[in-house]
Order: C-alpha cells, then structure tokens, then sequence
C-alpha cells in the first residue's frame, strides 16, 4: 500500500490507517523491526546461557539459593533498559522514515529508512534519552503523570526523524502537536497493550503446555524456545505501534497546521528529505 491520503482522520480511521499500511507492506516494517530485536534475543539467550539455567539446573539439583540472583536481577532490569532503548530508538527511527517514504509516494526499503537513522543516530539517541527519562520520572510521581507524558511524547522521535530538530526541540514539538489530542494517543497505546496481552496469553500457556508435556532435561530448551518466541511477538506486534505513532503524526501536521495543503503546494521545506536523499 503506498497510495496514502493526506486529509484528517478519525481515530477508527487512523487505526485502520496503521493496520492497513503493516498489512500491506509486512514485510518491510516486519523486517524494520527485526534488525533491533535481534539485539533483544541476543540479550535474552545470553542471560538464559549465563544467569538464568544455571541457576535453574542447580535449584533443580538442591542447591541453596546462590548470591547470583542478585546479579541476574541486575542483568534483567540492564537489558530491560538497553532493549527499550535500541528498539524505540532504531525500530521506530527507521520506520517513520519508511512510513513517511510511503506517504510522500517513493520507494520505501530497510537500508534507506536504516541509513536515515544512522546518519542522525546520535541526535535520535538523545530524543529517545530524554523521552525516557521524563516517563520514567512521571511515573514515579504516582503513574499517571507517566502515561500523561508517554501520550504527549508519542510524536516525539517522528518528529526529530522527519523534521531534523534536536532532543528538546522535539519535546516542545510533540507538546505542541499532540495538545488536546492525548486521549487519541492513549487509545493508541491501549490498543497495542491489548495486542501485546493476547500474544502473551498466548505464550503462556504455550509454555505451560511445553512444561507439562517435557521433564526437567528439558529446561534449558525450554528457556531458549520461551527467549525466541517472546522477541518474535515482539518483532511482529511492535509495528504497529511505530506506524501508528508516525500516521498520528502525519494525521495531527494535516490539522493543525494543512501539511496536505502545503505539500501539494510543492512546499518540500514542511518535510525535509532523508539524509542523503533529495526530492
């Protein structure tokens, strides 16, 4: 699907937007997802060989509990962090370069929408940082100011990707963008934890099912298959959050500021080309 209309949208219609686009170009934003969750899996098969089965083997063979719990604590909050941060940073990066090549009706690929990332990688990374950091902080603060700001951040790193600003410019621009449209950006992210939840009910049982069915000589695989199965859920269902958080920015420039008027203007300077790329 790479015919997109610029006008504004309904939140149904954003959502059939971003559903549509995933389902018609799978293969590029499955693939855009891949690349950084293949970080992810490294992570967990790394902490399945050296933290989590030999701690599991030597509880099933009596040990006492080892001070390496510790440490496998430790290394699990680490790769929660490091994992968050690689995939919000280059899953997402990439594909609002793949969804605004889409829009602008060129050819959208992994390399180039890749190429565009790296090419601001350090200025992305600062983005990514400081939206970090201030959900975290907001979650503290009794949660809800938390979810308040991840629904005001959401355009955030869209916006630096495409429009080139710098970490707290794009703040101030997701402020601005998103200002009187944080439920629709809610609704978003409810969607996609509702997406995420079925998949892990899923998991779940398919795990259980796996542990009833094989003995403890089967643990460790068992691990390795839970690591795989959770990063390829992930490198599947999280798309569609990326894309629908790039159709939402697209969809918020339409109304507030007549992108749709502005391109068909042949006013190019409201979206700059990739680095790299002239239109």
């Amino acid at each position: 699907m790479t015919d997109l209309e610029f006008r504004p949208l309904s939140l149904g219609e954003l959502l059939d937007r971003s559903i549509s686009v995933y389902r018609g170009n799978f293969a590029l934003f499955a693939g855009i997802s891949a690349i950084p969750h293949a970080f992810v899996l490294a992570l967990g098969l790394a902490q399945v060989a050296f933290v989590s089965a030999p701690m599991a083997l030597a509880r099933a063979a009596g040990a006492p509990p080892s001070p390496g719990s510790m440490a496998a604590t430790a290394f699990g909050v680490i790769s929660f962090f490091a994992e968050a941060f690689v995939v919000y940073l280059f899953a997402q990066g990439a594909t609002a370069e793949a969804v605004s090549e889409l829009y602008l009706r060129r050819t959208a690929s992994i390399s180039t929408a890749f190429r565009s990332v790296f090419r601001q990688v350090w200025r992305l990374a600062g983005v990514t940082l400081l939206n970090g950091i201030l959900v975290v902080l907001g979650l503290l603060f009794f949660f809800v100011p938390g979810i308040s700001l991840a629904c005001r951040l959401m355009v955030g790193l869209p916006a630096a990707a495409l429009e080139r600003l710098r970490p707290w410019e794009s703040i101030r621009r997701s402020f601005r963008l998103t200002r009187g449209n944080a439920g629709r950006a809610f609704l978003i992210y409810v969607l996609y934890i509702v997406f995420r939840f079925a998949a892990y009910l899923v998991i779940f049982y398919g795990y259980r099912l796996t542990v009833a069915a094989f003995g403890r000589e089967w643990m460790v695989a068992r691990m390795i298959l839970a690591s795989v199965v959770n990063v390829g859920t992930a490198t599947i269902i999280g798309p569609f959050a990326f894309i629908a958080a790039t159709v939402f920015y697209f969809d918020l420039r339409i109304r507030k500021e007549a992108l749709d008027i502005q391109l068909l203007m042949g006013d190019r300077s409201v979206l700059p080309p990739a680095p790299g790329r002239t239109n």
